[in-house]
């Protein structure tokens, strides 16, 4: 029997397809009857674009802040489309791009379409607790790029090169750094894919939890990539550097890795699992720990080469993106930081567009 994953990569391979217009998605993506359409004479489905969104804060009562930033969505948040589910007052409020507060409406159960002034640059709104996985929010009449990817539900599993420590544009560092800066953001932009989890966590490894929560390691994580409303249809990974920088051995963390990898294909069989390599990381000092850095880089980058190859599954290669440790201090956020800035974020987001075309 073929392998699903091994064959959408032939396919994509052989009907890989230019990509047009810019867009987005996030969370739990609004679900419509598909649209098809043709480019380069194949028949693609386009879907209307899903609202990126933040919880924010517990107001009591189990009650949920959610935030959406308009400079995070890909297409102009001009109105939206929510469901909520639980039979209670939700309240939505706006705020233009003065300051100026906005009071958008008291919405109950059901579907509900809410137009928004031109000039808005947030959304807020207070849901409840056990609505968060299952809201379904859309920019109506949106429309996504054309690509191979066009309409995918995506999920990513990975540590702090991937996630979103900091919430919503506006609580973002003097940088700027936020959900719309993000590589596989950038990734999902072009393509014209939703996407549906984003389950990287900082400071996380294959078989290593952060210490303020257990259960948040890839071997946990990796079955958890999906909502109430959908599977998805691609995952990116990016994953395994902390596993090394705790002093785990490279051989226990490549059969963790392959592990990972199994767990993933077996809860997701219908999904393609793409592997992404690590790009250049060092803080741009001559010390040994730079050098350590620099080593755990390639040691990681082999194993994933090395148990992508033999699972069947599709490597992109990060580490020639454009980041060197003659460039180093260019791409990371601050002095003596390893993480990338707005700027690395844009080489590694290029480089798996690249790679997936």
């Amino acid at each position: 029997m073929k392998n699903p994953r091994e064959q959408r990569n032939k396919e994509r391979k052989l009907y890989g397809l230019p990509v047009f217009v810019l867009w987005f998605t996030f969370f739990c993506a609004f679900s419509v009857s598909a649209e098809e359409v043709e480019v380069g004479g194949y028949a693609l489905s386009s879907a209307p674009v899903s609202v990126y969104g933040h919880v924010m804060a517990v107001e009591g009562n189990e009650v949920i802040t959610y935030m959406i930033e308009a400079e995070e969505q890909m297409c102009p948040l001009t109105s939206l489309q929510v469901t909520f589910t639980q039979n209670e007052v939700h309240s939505v409020w706006g705020a233009r791009a003065n300051g100026e507060q906005v009071m958008l409406g008291t919405f109950g159960s059901g579907t509900h379409s809410i137009s928004l002034p031109d000039d808005i640059r947030e959304v807020g709104m207070y849901i409840y607790e056990s609505e968060v996985e299952s809201l379904n929010a859309g920019i109506p009449g949106a429309q996504a790029n054309l690509s191979a990817y066009t309409g995918q539900y995506l999920s990513i599993l990975g540590d702090s090169l991937s996630s979103v420590e900091l919430a919503g544009s506006l609580q973002s560092d003097g940088e700027g750094l936020n959900v719309a800066t993000k590589w596989w953001y950038l990734a999902a932009k072009e393509l014209g894919m939703n996407i549906l989890a984003n389950r990287a966590v900082g400071s996380t490894g294959v078989g290593v939890d952060v210490p303020e929560g257990a259960g948040n390691s890839g071997l946990n994580q990796c079955t958890n990539l999906h909502t109430r409303d959908h599977e998805p249809d691609c995952i990116f990974v990016l994953l395994g550097l902390n596993d090394l920088f705790v002093g785990k051995d490279i051989g226990v963390v490549a059969n963790e890795y392959r592990l990972m990898l199994e767990k993933t294909g077996d809860r997701y069989p219908e999904a393609e699992i793409i592997l992404f390599t690590y790009p250049y990381i060092g803080d741009g000092t001559e010390d040994d720990r730079n050098r350590l850095l620099e080593l755990y880089v390639l040691q990681m980058n082999d194993v994933i080469r090395a148990v992508g190859g033999e699972l069947g599954l599709h490597v992109i290669d990060l580490y020639p993106c454009g980041i060197t440790g003659e460039n180093i201090k260019d791409y990371v956020r601050k002095p003596g930081d390893i993480h990338p800035n707005r700027a690395g974020q844009a080489l590694m987001g290029r480089a798996a567009v690249n790679g997936l075309r």
